[in-house]
């Protein structure tokens, strides 16, 4: 089965976790995105049994503890940034240790470095690139539903770059976590006419900028291993239109296009059992890596 992507966003975010509390008790900040991407792949008793001694989540409000230290595992957004500079104005915590889930954009970093007292707040700075969640051992999303839109409304062109470089730190940030850095292949359609064909090329670009630059500031990256290198293949729907009229192994993605499956925090399904008699039901469905109903 080779490595798994569940597997590897639960070492990595234990092993941080680890790493700083070395056996001393602190507490754990999250925010609701970073909350999802933890709570996805790690229990919480694992969490607390790593000297946490509690987690709380930055947007609510909280006492103050200036005895013990904390953890702020976060999202690089602009509100998380904002929520934690609020906690330095209080002096909430004796000292922060600052992990973000992806990279922080250096205006953000900025406007902490230049916040009174952060300095001396802060006990470390790293970013864990873990800005994903592992629906399965080999699946993985961004639960962004607005990225379709940006990506394809004629309305939406000038916000496709920045948009672009985002996806392309994240697709990076899940190389870096499976210690990979691929060879970056993608699709380019001969002939076509709608402008979305060079998405691909363009996000092929961004992805090889993004892994040649970390790899240029982490001279361990990657790390040694026995599988030879991996490749890594961008392309869109449009590449196999045939696909669903045809009796193939892909089942998992034809149903999720032809069928109405919800994707949240479990994959579900609403169909009818029993069908046909007075014990008739509709019932959700959840369908999971390991289940049955995706076998054909």
């Amino acid at each position: 089965m080779g490595l798994s992507v569940i597997q590897e966003q639960h070492d990595a975010i234990l092993e941080q976790i680890k790493q700083i509390t070395r056996g001393d008790w602190k507490c754990l900040i999250v925010d609701e995105n970073s909350k999802k991407i933890i709570y996805n792949v790690v229990k919480e008793d694992d969490i607390l049994n790593n000297n946490i001694a509690t987690i709380e989540l930055i947007e609510s409000k909280r006492e103050p503890n200036p005895e013990m230290d904390a953890i702020y595992i976060l999202s690089p957004e602009p509100f998380a940034v904002d929520c934690l500079l609020a906690d330095y104005e209080m002096r909430r915590y004796r000292s922060s240790y600052l992990v973000w889930t992806g990279l922080l954009d250096p205006s953000l970093r900025r406007k902490i470095d230049d916040f009174p007292g952060s300095r001396q707040l802060r006990a470390g700075f790293q970013t864990l690139f873990i800005d994903f969640i592992p629906r399965e051992s080999h699946l993985v999303t961004f639960r962004d539903p607005w990225s379709f839109p940006m990506l394809y409304h004629p309305s939406c062109n000038a916000l496709v770059p920045q948009h672009m470089k985002s996806l392309a730190q994240k697709i990076a940030g899940l190389c870096i976590t499976l210690g990979e850095y691929p060879k970056v292949r993608y699709y380019k359609p001969q002939g076509a006419l709608h402008e979305a064909s060079v998405l691909c090329t363009h996000l092929a670009r961004f992805v090889q900028e993004e892994l040649d630059g970390y790899a240029q500031w982490d001279t361990n990256f990657p790390p040694p291993s026995q599988r030879p290198q991996a490749t890594l293949m961008i392309t869109d729907r449009s590449m196999d239109l045939m696909a669903p009229l045809v009796h193939e192994f892909t089942y998992q993605a034809m149903a999720h296009d032809l069928l109405p499956i919800k994707d949240g925090d479990k994959v579900t399904y609403r169909t009818t059992i029993n069908e046909g008699t007075p014990e008739a039901e509709e019932k959700d469905m959840e369908l999971a890596e390991k289940g049955q109903d995706l076998g054909g």
